[in-house]
């Protein structure tokens, strides 16, 4: 009996052990992720352990969503979105703060004409001679109600103007387009019978442009706001005028008496010289729309002609017509940028 009571012990314990291994296993509650919104960037706060991603579609660890973005790695931040939050991850875009340069203060140090050297270049065969920047006295108390009131002017770049006015030869050679012939057809007087549309295009054909009323101005009279562009005496020999000339142009740089401070012949007389500019009345403020090309269809015309008397071929007068006009004594001089 004691030998049977042992061998039935035995088997209980075989059978408790069997039924202990093979149990299934009690489901254990783990918390997820509790995540908190911050402005736009989410971050967790409390971690747990997630599954391995087996693909692409599902949610990324919770040390992605834990880790800092910084502003070394990348400029767009991309948070991952928790296990419970929208499919579409929610994108931060950092904009960096540009730093501007400083700007270069415009100093004047030229205080009288002769202390500049003329310079010339050529450019596709035309002669062009520069004007450094600088400031002048602009317009006169001894002209015209529209040269007033007399007022500082500086132009703060340095330009290119043509030596002479634009020639019949110059204007042919470049493919000048004028509707109207002009009167004089020596190869080398300036082109007349022109309006301001025809020589603004005629200068862009160039690679250049019409001067401004006040570029043209300080090229003719330079700091020292000389009244003519070689002094405030007039002098019948230095000028294409009406007192000596019969009712016609002459050849461009006869009068080498006339030259400005800067080199450019007949600023005075021969021809008046088209220019960019609107007529409005001074000071000259290029930023007030007298330079606006698009705006009404006037323009002004500058240096008096050969059908002028002394006091309209100083380097303050000034002429307003229509950009259309045209006429036996309207020509022009190209300008360009340094």
């Amino acid at each position: 009996m004691a030998k049977l009571f042992a061998l039935l012990l035995v088997g209980v314990v075989l059978i408790g052990c069997t039924a202990t291994s093979t149990a299934a296993p009690t489901a254990t509650y783990m918390p997820t992720s509790t995540v908190e919104t911050v402005g736009t960037v989410e971050t967790a706060a409390t971690a747990a352990p997630t599954l391995e991603p087996t693909t692409q579609s599902q949610s990324q660890s919770t040390a992605d969503v834990t880790a800092e973005p910084t502003l070394a790695d990348t400029p767009t931040i991309i948070v991952p979105p928790a296990a419970t939050s929208s499919p579409r991850p929610t994108v931060v875009t950092l904009t960096p703060i540009a730093t501007l340069a400083p700007q270069a203060t415009f100093v004047a140090t030229l205080e009288n004409n002769a202390g500049w050297q003329p310079q010339s270049q050529t450019f596709d065969g035309v002669e062009m001679v520069l004007v450094p920047a600088g400031c002048f006295q602009m317009g006169s108390d001894a002209g015209s109600e529209n040269e007033k009131p007399v007022h500082q002017q500086c132009v703060e770049q340095a330009f290119y103007i043509d030596r002479y006015e634009v020639t019949n030869e110059q204007f042919e050679r470049f493919g000048g387009s004028a509707a109207t012939p002009n009167y004089w057809n020596d190869p080398k007087r300036p082109r007349e019978q022109i309006t301001w549309l025809e020589a603004n295009a005629f200068c862009a054909l160039r690679g250049s442009r019409l001067p401004t009323e006040a570029e043209w101005e300080y090229a003719a009279r330079g700091p020292e706001s000389l009244t003519y562009p070689w002094g405030n005496t007039f002098v019948a020999d230095n000028v294409v005028y009406s007192g000596n000339i019969e009712f016609e142009t002459a050849e461009v740089g006869s009068k080498p008496g006339g030259v400005s401070w800067v080199g450019a012949l007949d600023m005075s007389g021969n021809v008046w010289e088209w220019v960019s500019s609107r007529p409005l009345p001074y000071p000259y403020v290029a930023t007030d729309g007298r330079e606006d090309s698009e705006k009404d269809n006037t323009r002004v015309l500058r240096g008096g002609s050969w059908s002028d008397p002394d006091t309209g071929v100083t380097t303050s007068a000034r002429y307003a017509v229509t950009a259309t006009d045209l006429s036996g004594n309207f020509g022009f001089r190209c300008a360009r940028d340094f």
